[in-house]
């Protein structure tokens, strides 16, 4: 990567003769989106393809514990499987010659099998509708703002340094008083929620820092890069902008999940 983010933006220019330096970040945009809203629409119709056939095989006459069973399996298979295509997208993003369309594709079905989990567990498409629609927001107005900062994007480092600063100050915090929950002191259970809550906030902070910080080093790689950016290259940051989604979709859902829970009772 240092490659890219080492030459300058007169360089890149001029190697490309581009006049507009919009346009052609414009075109790496759309280009990494497209591959954004790829792995979505894949992840997508895997979740809801691949929980509907776990309804369907409950209804059916095969074991439940058995259809348990191979659920869970697939599950750690599909861990494994996305940490194993990550590793190679992230391994082969900067080499020419190595397709990675193959990887991405999958590292996007097996996500999709991943999320089916939360489909199956809380079934209500409200629920996720919700969760969905903040998520898009978030998301989106952060990569905005990432954009936007150029090289103030050193705030949002110090800020990332001061967020996992404290959540690494309320895990031992709570080390300490998680012996304490058990005594049965409601002040004690009240401020150990607390905490938790806390923490659930401040991993939501860390991964909107993230997202941020991803769209910044993508602008400043189309910047310094001309108006060519390698498949390999889009992939890699469409990867990386797709992972801080779901780990921001998963967050969400699992708040509204809560809230909603929370109302009914």
């Amino acid at each position: 990567m240092e490659n890219f983010l080492d030459k300058s933006r007169d360089e890149a220019l001029n190697e490309n003769k581009i006049t507009n330096p919009v346009n052609f970040t414009s075109k790496i945009y759309v280009k990494v989106f497209l591959y954004f809203g790829l792995a979505l629409l894949i992840s997508s119709l895997t979740a809801f393809g691949f929980s509907s056939l776990f309804y369907n095989l409950l209804l059916s006459d095969i074991n439940v514990d058995t259809l348990i069973i191979g659920y869970y399996i697939s599950l750690i298979i599909s861990v494994v499987g996305m940490l194993i295509c990550s590793f190679i997208v992230n391994l082969y993003c900067n080499k020419k010659g190595k397709g990675l369309i193959i990887p991405y594709v999958l590292y996007s079905v097996f996500i999709g099998v991943l999320l089916s989990s939360f489909t199956v567990y809380l079934g209500s498409p409200y629920i996720f509708g919700t969760a969905l629609g903040l998520t898009s927001l978030i998301f989106f107005g952060t990569c905005l703002i990432g954009a936007l900062l150029g090289d103030k994007i050193k705030v949002v480092y110090l800020a990332l340094v001061f967020v996992l600063f404290g959540i690494g100050v309320i895990c031992l915090f709570n080390l300490v008083l998680l012996p304490l929950v058990f005594t049965g002191s409601q002040t004690i259970l009240s401020t150990y929620g607390a905490l938790i809550w806390g923490l659930e906030f401040l991993f939501l902070i860390v991964i909107i820092l993230y997202i941020a910080i991803d769209m910044n080093r993508l602008k400043r790689v189309a910047l310094n890069n001309g108006n060519i950016i390698q498949t390999n290259l889009a992939l890699y940051f469409a990867l990386n902008l797709f992972t801080d989604f779901i780990n921001l979709f998963i967050r969400i859902l699992r708040i509204v999940a809560i809230f909603a829970g929370n109302k009914k009772k």
